[in-house]
């Protein structure tokens, strides 16, 4: 027998299971790329939806903003002690439930934004007197608000604070 032949057939015996192994290992290494691939494109989708959801909440409670603005310049604002117009402090101890809906609706929001509106203060942007050194009272010819909107879509629940002077 040719001792080159012999070497060549000693060779091949030992590299018979390797291709195997070696592909093994490559299939094993792919389906972890692939895995991974899924789950981050499972992760991107939902903090997606997540953000559409907070999207539309915070539209909604801007909506509620506007709308409760609206009430002051038309000056049909309700007796405070109300549903849903307070006294600065009180309304922190009504109910959800007893705060106005708002007019506007999503199609995609759970339900219209929730607001609540509180009198803080009167201010005075002035006296009555032209003489600086002369003492007059202050009149108080405005007062602060404060409106507070609340809208939930889905999961995602935004409330929005403004002050408004009126």
């Amino acid at each position: 027998m040719n001792p080159m032949k012999k070497q060549i057939q000693s060779v091949t015996e030992n590299e018979e299971g390797m291709i195997l192994i070696t592909a093994l290992v490559l299939l094993v290494v792919l389906t972890l790329i692939g895995i991974s691939a899924m789950q981050s494109s499972t992760l991107q989708e939902r903090m997606a939806g997540n953000m559409e959801q907070r999207d539309i909440a915070f539209q909604m409670a801007e909506a509620g903003l506007r709308e409760a603005e609206d009430i002051f310049l038309s000056g049909l604002l309700p007796d405070f002690g109300t549903e849903g117009v307070y006294i600065a402090g009180h309304a922190t101890l009504a109910p959800p439930a007893a705060w106005w809906v708002g007019d506007e609706d999503s199609a995609e929001a759970d339900s219209g934004a929730r607001y609540v509106i509180e009198f803080i203060t009167e201010i005075s942007t002035g006296s009555t007197s032209s003489d600086s050194m002369a003492f007059a009272p202050e009149i108080f010819d405005a007062a602060m608000y404060r409106i507070t909107s609340r809208a939930e879509s889905g999961r995602a629940v935004v409330m929005l604070q403004t002050t408004f002077q009126f």
